[in-house]
């Protein structure tokens, strides 16, 4: 599954500006729960900063709350002026017991320049989560929101190619004939 937070902000005036992105949800997971499986948890992050000042940067956390004490946090605090890219993971198990975790994730960015002054933080393409599950589990999620499965690519099956074949046979026929009659010049068929 994946899903994205994704954040950019910019200040000149020594107001600073800052977005606040967080995501929480609950995973239910489906399969053959007889014994306990781990499930990792990850978030990708790329972005930049620019003439990094007191208060700008970029801080994000990932964190899931499984069954009792089992949980995982992982966090990084981005303030200096540069170009980050990295992942955060927090591997949690599940039990047959309680199929599900809570997972959190957050992206906060601030940007605050003196007057006159620029700086730039842009995590807008950034903040890509997945979930790796083992075979033959899958997932839902209580909010059916911002996080889905990779489905199959479909192919065509061989029964459904045939009458597309045989139309673009008929089609390259009917076009070759026109042009053959065009060639020899003579007369094309009227209707009586």
């Amino acid at each position: 599954m994946a899903g994205r937070l994704r954040a950019r902000v910019s200040s000149t005036d020594g107001g600073g500006d800052g977005a606040n992105i967080e995501l929480h949800d609950r995973i239910f997971i489906s399969g053959p729960l007889d014994a306990p499986i781990d499930i990792q948890i990850s978030m990708a992050y790329d972005g930049n900063i620019v003439n990094s000042y007191h208060n700008t940067g970029a801080f994000l956390r990932l964190s899931a709350d499984g069954q009792g004490s089992h949980d995982g946090t992982d966090t990084i605090s981005l303030r200096d002026s540069g170009h980050y890219n990295g992942t955060l993971t927090v591997n949690i198990p599940v039990y047959p017991e309680q199929p599900y975790f809570d997972l959190y994730a957050l992206l906060r960015t601030h940007s605050d320049a003196p007057p006159g002054d620029l700086t730039y933080v842009d995590f807008s393409q950034t903040a890509a989560l997945s979930l790796t599950l083992p075979t033959g589990y899958s997932f839902t999620l209580e909010s059916g929101l911002f996080l889905a499965q990779t489905l199959p690519v479909l192919v065509p099956e061989p029964g459904s190619m045939t009458p597309i074949c045989i139309g673009l046979l008929v089609v390259g026929l009917v076009r070759c004939r026109v042009v053959s009659r065009d060639r020899t010049g003579l007369p094309e068929e009227s209707a009586a």
